[in-house]
């Protein structure tokens, strides 16, 4: 797989840090955009695959010595983003919406949190993006977002948070269309973490996991979303009006 003629749908940035000491199998698909964040250029060497980009300080890695068709942009020691943000951008500007980082949560806890800052800022953007490595999965999910007196009328509008009045009674649903939602399929050995992203994440459902949660209140400095289980054989359905949320899909193996 390398840099051929046909058009390219998504962005997939290859860090210097992989989990397995190598890309990740079966997540990469043909119509990618490769581009490799300085040391990740050895790994995608080592998968045999051609980059069509690699950006970096090379402080990591030695320079490249590139493929035909393949562009290399040399950052300067002295800058103000990480090789993996100015990669992401550097796919904006070549118009990618769809972006797939490969590694970065399994090294330094100090690159890890800026990786997920990265996934935070294409999120901020409006790009689609996730971060896959080694077993480990990482994405976000936004509220919709409202000016303040329309969010407030909504809550008025909103599931209580409170027990059912009785053993048989039905617990609410979850909203429809004026929120965040997202499906995750069930994934066999897998658990699945949801926390805050922002000072405060507001009406916040879970169902199909073992601790769901109803109109919940998560915030960025109690980690009650932590460790959540698939319901054997099911997906797991994860709602938010307001706020960001960071989802996190690990390996129950150790």
């Amino acid at each position: 797989m390398g840099n051929g003629g046909q058009k390219k749908d998504r962005c997939v940035i290859i860090t210097a840090q992989q989990a397995d000491g190598r890309v990740p199998s079966g997540v990469l698909r043909d119509g990618d955009f490769i581009v490799c964040a300085d040391g990740g250029q050895e790994f995608a060497r080592e998968a045999g695959l051609i980059a069509d980009a690699v950006v970096g300080d090379f402080d990591s890695s030695s320079p490249p010595d590139p493929a035909p068709g393949t562009q290399i942009l040399t950052l300067p020691a002295d800058k103000d983003e990480t090789d993996t943000m100015a990669s992401v951008r550097y796919g904006m500007s070549r118009g990618f919406e769809d972006f797939l980082i490969l590694g970065g949560l399994s090294g330094r806890i100090d690159h890890t949190y800026a990786n997920l800052q990265t996934l935070s800022y294409l999120t901020d953007m409006q790009c689609r993006a996730r971060i896959v490595d080694g077993t480990a999965r990482a994405l976000m999910l936004d509220g919709v977002k409202k000016n303040v007196y329309q969010f407030l009328a909504g809550l008025e509008t909103s599931a209580p948070m409170q027990e059912p009045a009785d053993a048989d009674a039905q617990p609410a649903l979850p909203p429809e269309g004026d929120c965040g939602h997202l499906t995750l399929p069930y994934a066999e050995g897998c658990r699945f973490s949801v926390f805050s992203f922002e000072e405060q994440s507001l009406g916040v459902w879970i169902t199909g996991a073992r601790w769901p949660l109803e109109n919940a209140v998560l915030t960025s400095s109690w980690p009650i979303g932590v460790s959540n289980e698939f319901l054997p054989g099911q997906a797991a359905e994860i709602y938010v009006r307001r706020g960001r949320l960071l989802i996190l899909l690990t390996s129950n193996k150790e």
